[in-house]
C-alpha cells in the first residue's frame, strides 16, 4: 500500500522482449504456499510484484496461478503482452487469480514511423545466383530504435510454391556482422512480402538488407530509379547497382527521444481502455529514463491523471553503475548565463508536498569568476512579479564549491509556486558566471518549474536544489531531479551480483542510501527490483542466501515494494536460471522466492507503517556510503566487527522498531547485543504470523542474541 499517492496516473509501454511460448504443467514445481497473515489482516499489505510475465501464447489460468502462488500480488505487463488485446486477456487472469496489474502499452513507449523507397517498374531477381541488396539509414535519434518490418514489393506472378525467400540485415554490405534474418515461404497474394523482426537497433546508422531465394527460379522484386532513396544504395550479388530497390522499413522509435513523448491522444486512447478494469492496479510509464527525459515524461504524466486521476504511476529509475549517457548528466546540454547587476536570473519552482521550510538553496555558479568585491544575493519571491519577498541570503566572497548553498531559512507553504531570483551587488567586475542552465528547449525538472532572465521565461531550468547538499550531475542529482517531480512512488533497479563468484556490488548499498535519502526527501514511497536470474557475462544467477540479502536488505532501507527480474526466463542465450523458464517450469528460485514472499507478507503490515530514520552499518569494512553504528546506539553488538545492517524505524506514534539483517551472503551467524538500560523490553515480528512474539530478551541483563542466515533479516519492536 503507498499511503502518498496524489490523485494522478498514467499510461505505459515498454515491454519488447519477445519471450518463447510455454505452458506451465500443472504439476511441475514445488507446492504452492499460503501467502501468511500480516498483523493488519490483510494478505497483501505489502506490494509484491513480477517483471517478464508469461508471453501471450503462455498467457494462460495455469499460469497465472503460478504467479500467484508464488506469494506475488501484482504483474507487470511486457514480454510483448502490450497491446489491447494481450493484455485485457492477462488482466482477465489476473482478476481470476486475485493479482493486480500494472499495466504498459507499447503505443506509449514507442512511435511508428516508415522509410524507404518507392519502387517505378523495373525490377531484380531473387534467384540462387541473384542476391540484390539495399544498404539503408535509420532517422537519428537520441536512442535506440526497433526494426519491425521491412517489406518488399514482389512480383505474385513470379513467386512459386515452395520457394523460400530469406531477407538478412548485415552491419554493411561487407556483410561482416548479422544484425538480423526473417524468411517467408508462401506466394505473396498482394504484391507485397513483408519480413518481421521486432528487435532494437541503433538510430542514426546505416544497415545493408540482401535477399536470398532457395530456388534457381527468379522472384521478381521492383526498383526505382538511382535517386529514389538519397540515403543509401543498391547492390546485386555484392556489386553497387545504379537502381535502389523499392523497400519500406517499419519502425519504431522511442517516444521520449528528441525531446519527445507520446501525444495526448494516444495517452488518452490507452488509459481510457484500461481505466474501468477493476484488476488495474496503475500504469508503468517508462524503464530507465534519461535525466533528459524527466521534464517530458512528468508532462506526460499530467497529461494521463486527467484520464485514470486515482491508480498510481510509476517509472523506473537507472541504478548507480549506469554512465552518464545512461543517465543523460553528461554535460552535453548545458549552457550558462552571467549574473550582473544588469542580469538578474531567476527560477520558478513549486514546494514539495511534504516542504513547510526552505533552509538552503544550491545553485551551479563558476566560482573562479568570483572576484574580490562581488557578491550575490539570492530572493525567493512569491513569483517572478516579484510582489513580496519572502526570504534572502547573500554570500559576499568567493564560495568553496562551485555549487554553493543559500541558507535561506524560510518558511513557506507547501506545494506552492515560488520564484528565486540571483542578483549582483555591481561589485568587482560586476560579472559572475556561468550559472549553469539547461539548454533551451531542454528542461532539468518537471513541469512546474522555469527559468527567467531578466524577468522572462528562456524555456529552461537553471541548475538548483532545495534543501540538499548534493554534486551536480552525480548520482544523487539523477534522483533527486526525479523525485523532485513528487512521483507516486520511486522505483530503481540495482543488480548487484557480479557474474561469478558470491560477492556483492561495490555500489549497492551506496545505491540504496540514496534512494532511501531522496524517497524520504520527497516523502514519497520507494520500490525496488530484485535480480532473479543470471545473464552470462554480466550477472550470476542470485542463490538462495543472494536472494534473501536483497530482500532483507531492502527492507531494512525502508523498501516498500519488491518486484522480481525476470519471473519468465528470455528466450535469449545469455539469460538463464530464471524463476520460470519458457516451457513454464519453475526452477528452484521459484521456491526460494515463494518462502520469503511469504515472511514479507506477513511482516508487511508492520513494515508499510514505518519508516526507516536512521541506517547504521558494523564490520571491520563499511560499504561505501554507509554510516557506522555510533556508540549512542540503544543496541551494541558485543562484536562489532561482525558485518550487519541495523536500522532504527518509528511508525507514526512513535513506537520503535529495530531491523537486524546480516550483512554476509554466505555465512550465517549470531549476533549478541547489549540493549540499553532505558529498554524494558523487546519482541520479535513473527514470519509466519505478523505479530510479535518472545525474542528471547534478557531482561536481566539487558542482552538479546539473534541468530541469522545468511542474508536473513529480523525485525524486533522496542518498549521503553
Amino acid at each position: 500500500m503507498i499511503t502518498r499517492f496524489r490523485a494522478r496516473t498514467l499510461a505505459a509501454g515498454v515491454a519488447v522482449i519477445g519471450l518463447a511460448a510455454g505452458l506451465l504443467p500443472a504439476t511441475a514445481g514445488p507446492a504452492a504456499q499460503p501467502a501468511s497473515p500480516s498483523v493488519e489482516g490483510a494478505a497483501d499489505a505489502f506490494p509484491i510484484g513480477i517483471f517478464s510475465p508469461p508471453n501471450p501464447a503462455a498467457t494462460t489460468l495455469a499460469n497465472y496461478q503460478r504467479i500467484r502462488d508464488m506469494n506475488a500480488n501484482f504483474v507487470i505487463t511486457g514480454n510483448l503482452v502490450a497491446s489491447f488485446a494481450t493484455v485485457d486477456a492477462a488482466l482477465s487472469l489476473a482478476e481470476q487469480t486475485g493479482l493486480s496489474m500494472f499495466v504498459s502499452d507499447r503505443s506509449i513507449d514507442f512511435t511508428p514511423s516508415q522509410f524507404g523507397s518507392a519502387a517505378t517498374g523495373s525490377s531484380y531477381a531473387i534467384s540462387t545466383t541473384s542476391a540484390p541488396g539495399q544498404t539503408f539509414a535509420t532517422p537519428a535519434s537520441e536512442g535506440a530504435m526497433i526494426l519491425d518490418y521491412i517489406e518488399l514489393p514482389i512480383n505474385p506472378a513470379t513467386w512459386t510454391s515452395g520457394q523460400t525467400l530469406t531477407l538478412t540485415v548485415y552491419s554493411g554490405p561487407d556483410k561482416a556482422q548479422q544484425v538480423a534474418t526473417s524468411s517467408l515461404s508462401a506466394p505473396a497474394a498482394s504484391g507485397g512480402t513483408r519480413f518481421d523482426f521486432d528487435l532494437f537497433i541503433a538510430s542514426g546508422t546505416t544497415f545493408y538488407f540482401e535477399v536470398t531465394s532457395t530456388s534457381a527460379s527468379p522472384v521478381s522484386t521492383a526498383a526505382g530509379p538511382g535517386t529514389a532513396y538519397p540515403a543509401g544504395t543498391a547492390y546485386l550479388n555484392g556489386v553497387v547497382q545504379s537502381a535502389d530497390l523499392g523497400f519500406t522499413v517499419g519502425a519504431e522509435r522511442r517516444s521520449w527521444n528528441d525531446g519527445g513523448r507520446p501525444s495526448d491522444t494516444v495517452i488518452q486512447n490507452v488509459v481510457q481502455h484500461y481505466a474501468g478494469r477493476n484488476a488495474v492496479r496503475g500504469y508503468h510509464l517508462v524503464d530507465e529514463p534519461s535525466a533528459q527525459q524527466f521534464s517530458q515524461v512528468d508532462v506526460a504524466t499530467e497529461a494521463i491523471r486527467a484520464n485514470d486521476p486515482a491508480k498510481p504511476v510509476y517509472v523506473n529509475l537507472n541504478p548507480n553503475y549506469a554512465n552518464n549517457a545512461l543517465l543523460g548528466m553528461e554535460f552535453a546540454h548545458n549552457t550558462g548565463e552571467f549574473v550582473r547587476s544588469t542580469n538578474r536570473l531567476g527560477q520558478v519552482f513549486t514546494t514539495g508536498r511534504a516542504t513547510s521550510h526552505i533552509d538552503t538553496i544550491q545553485w551551479w555558479i563558476d566560482r573562479a569568476t568570483w572576484g574580490a568585491g562581488e557578491a550575490l544575493t539570492l530572493t525567493l519571491w512569491d513569483s517572478p512579479a516579484r510582489t513580496t519577498a519572502v526570504a534572502s541570503a547573500t554570500l559576499s566572497s568567493q564560495p568553496a564549491t562551485n555549487w554553493p548553498g543559500f541558507a535561506l531559512n524560510a518558511t513557506v507553504t507547501p506545494g506552492t509556486s515560488y520564484y528565486l531570483e540571483l542578483t549582483h551587488n555591481g561589485g568587482g567586475n560586476d560579472s559572475v558566471g556561468w550559472v549553469t542552465r539547461s539548454l533551451a528547449g531542454k528542461k532539468w525538472y518537471g513541469v512546474e518549474t522555469g527559468a527567467y532572465v531578466n524577468g522572462a521565461p528562456v524555456g529552461a531550468d537553471f541548475w538548483f536544489t532545495v534543501n540538499q547538499s548534493i554534486e551536480p550531475f552525480s548520482y544523487d542529482d539523477y534522483v533527486y531531479r526525479w523525485a523532485s517531480t513528487e512521483p507516486d512512488v520511486l522505483v530503481f533497479d540495482h543488480y548487484p551480483f557480479p557474474p561469478s563468484g558470491t560477492t556483492v556490488n561495490a555500489g549497492y548499498f551506496s545505491n540504496l542510501e540514496v534512494i532511501r535519502d531522496q524517497s524520504r526527501a520527497a516523502a514519497v514511497d520507494f520500490w525496488s527490483y530484485l535480480q532473479s536470474v543470471g545473464i552470462t557475462g554480466m550477472l550470476r544467477a542470485p542463490s538462495q542466501n543472494d536472494m534473501r540479502y536483497q530482500v532483507y536488505t531492502n527492507l531494512a532501507y525502508r523498501a516498500k515494494g519488491l518486484i522480481y527480474f525476470t519471473y519468465w526466463k528470455p528466450p535469449f542465450a545469455e539469460f538463464f536460471q530464471s524463476l520460470v523458464n519458457t516451457d513454464g517450469t519453475p526452477n528452484p528460485s521459484y521456491g526460494w522466492a515463494q518462502q520469503l514472499n511469504a515472511e514479507v507478507l506477513a511482516l508487511g503490515g508492520v513494515l508499510q507503517r514505518l519508516d526507516a530514520d536512521a541506517v547504521y552499518h558494523t564490520g571491520t569494512s563499511l560499504p561505501a556510503g554507509t554510516t557506522a553504528l555510533p556508540a549512542s546506539f540503544d543496541w551494541q553488538p558485543t562484536d562489532a566487527t561482525k558485518p550487519a545492517v541495523i536500522s532504527h524505524l518509528a511508525d507514526a506514534t512513535g513506537k520503535e522498531y529495530v531491523f537486524v539483517v546480516n550483512r554476509d551472503n554466505t555465512t550465517g551467524r549470531t549476533v549478541t547485543f547489549d540493549i540499553d538500560a532505558t529498554i524494558v523490553n523487546v519482541e520479535e515480528i513473527s514470519k509466519s504470523t505478523g505479530l510479535p512474539v518472545g525474542a528471547g530478551f534478557d531482561a536481566v541483563n539487558h542482552t538479546l542474541a539473534v541468530t541469522l542466515a545468511p542474508g536473513e533479516g529480523r525485525l524486533f519492536v522496542v518498549t521503553k
